[in-house]
């Protein structure tokens, strides 16, 4: 039901397995192109983009996707992160400006919804970090670093203080990034985030 309004395909690769899934215009292709293939194969950008043609709009991922409890997490050290409040929105909203609108996007951060974990530096914010509802349970993380501030340790801090606070609420924490973004990877797995599964997505013309 969450993809009804996605037009696209999907596939996920977990373990030894790959599932597609695609609009009902494009399921028949769709299966006389993959099916009976062996998983690895199906999971390939060329592959999956193929039973689609001139409709394939674009191919994102391959993205990694990773899950940690109270039981999986690394707390890294929080330095000087803090919860923000209504005063810093000014100074997370030079933060969105200087990291460009992909990154902030990227992030997922709302300047309106609460917990925002922010680190500040020299009056500037460095860095910050949040979390949004998917489904019941699972929590998604996002983080956002000034660009004069990166290769620091300031992303993994916040991020570390948005799992913390996740999980106190009893949500399963979720790291999302592209396997091409090795630094959110790196943060991700050091945090104690578990590989679960890897997706591509075919954005497909409407």
């Amino acid at each position: 039901a969450a993809l009804a309004a996605y037009s696209g395909a999907r596939a996920v690769m977990r373990e030894e397995r790959c599932v597609v899934s695609a609009p009902a215009w494009a399921l028949d292709r769709a299966r006389d192109a993959l099916a009976g293939r062996a998983a690895a194969d199906v999971f390939d950008a060329g592959a999956i983009a193929a039973p689609f043609g001139d409709a394939v709009e674009r191919v994102v991922g391959p993205a990694w996707i990773g899950y940690a409890d109270a039981v999986d997490v690394r707390p890294a050290d929080a330095r000087e992160t803090r919860l923000l409040t209504p005063d810093d929105d000014a100074a997370l909203r030079v933060l969105a400006a200087a990291a460009g609108e992909t990154a902030w996007q990227h992030s997922g951060i709302d300047f309106d919804r609460a917990p925002i974990a922010g680190l500040f530096v020299n009056e500037v914010l460095a860095a910050a970090s949040s979390y949004e509802r998917r489904g019941e349970h699972v929590l998604h993380v996002g983080v956002v670093t000034h660009p004069g501030h990166r290769g620091r340790g300031y992303g993994r801090a916040v991020a570390s203080a948005a799992t913390a606070h996740g999980l106190v609420t009893g949500g399963i924490m979720q790291w999302q990034t592209l396997v091409a973004n090795a630094p959110s990877l790196a943060v991700g797995r050091s945090l104690g985030y578990l590989e679960y599964c890897r997706t591509l997505a075919v954005r497909l013309r409407k």
